[in-house]
């Protein structure tokens, strides 16, 4: 066991260190290097992964520029400004906001951080095309699915993903049970707390009602992607995790 972790260690090492991408890459920017100076002066890395590495509570910012597309400024200052969930409020000027736009569209360009759909959609991306002729009846129910796209719970909860399917949670967990996996998580199974005040928790509740109820929708949509895609994120090898 020691020879095979010794070898996979050193297997690793000669993956990372021969990856030309850091080389083939331009330097960052004036802009980019002070957004990086805020995402370490900030602690950003404390609740958030670049590549997977940093703290779990936030999601993964890899590719954040990606999903935003041209909203990227405006989706910071908005998150920047007002704080989210267990995320205070960064009271930054606009340069600022702008800089560390410029940093995530700089990391952006590195590659891809989180497992993908064969075809490049996300979880994400499916779960919002799924759900798009179908709008949330009340705002806290699309409070409530703001609040479970910022935390990322689709990347691993999706009716293909590797943790209980979302869309059939509300069915199998009670109210207490549902606010427990908030509030402490399952440590044992890699989920982490979320810091989320009772109202925040009652949105996700009323979000995980409503799936519930369009999960049909949902489940057709990720089995297409699969079809037309390849391999969903439960199928993949453990390697690329």
């Amino acid at each position: 066991m020691v020879l095979a972790l010794v070898a996979a260690f050193c297997g690793q090492t000669l993956l990372v260190y021969g990856d030309a991408t850091g080389r083939e890459l331009p330097p960052l920017s004036a802009a980019a290097l002070r957004g990086r100076a805020l995402w370490h002066s900030h602690g950003c890395q404390a609740c958030h992964q670049l590549h997977g590495f940093g703290g779990f509570l936030g999601p993964d910012l890899t590719n954040l520029a990606t999903r935003a597309g041209e909203g990227l400024s405006a989706r910071l200052a908005g998150v920047l400004d007002q704080g989210r969930g267990a995320m205070p409020a960064f009271h930054l000027s606009r340069r600022a906001q702008e800089d560390l736009a410029q940093f995530l569209v700089a990391m952006n360009a590195t590659g891809v951080g989180q497992v993908r759909l064969g075809g490049g959609a996300g979880p994400r991306d499916v779960l919002a095309q799924a759900l798009k002729g179908v709008p949330p009846p009340s705002e806290d129910v699309a409070a409530g699915g703001a609040l479970a796209e910022s935390l990322g719970c689709i990347d691993c909860h999706s009716p293909k993903g590797p943790g209980p399917d979302l869309t059939r949670l509300s069915e199998r967990l009670s109210t207490a049970d549902i606010d427990a996996r908030l509030s402490v998580g399952l440590p044992q199974r890699g989920m982490p707390a979320f810091q989320l005040d009772s109202s925040d928790r009652a949105r996700v509740r009323a979000w995980l009602e409503w799936l519930a109820a369009n999960g049909r929708l949902v489940r057709a949509a990720f089995a297409r992607a699969e079809r037309s895609h390849g391999p969903l994120l439960s199928q993949l090898p453990w390697f690329e995790y």
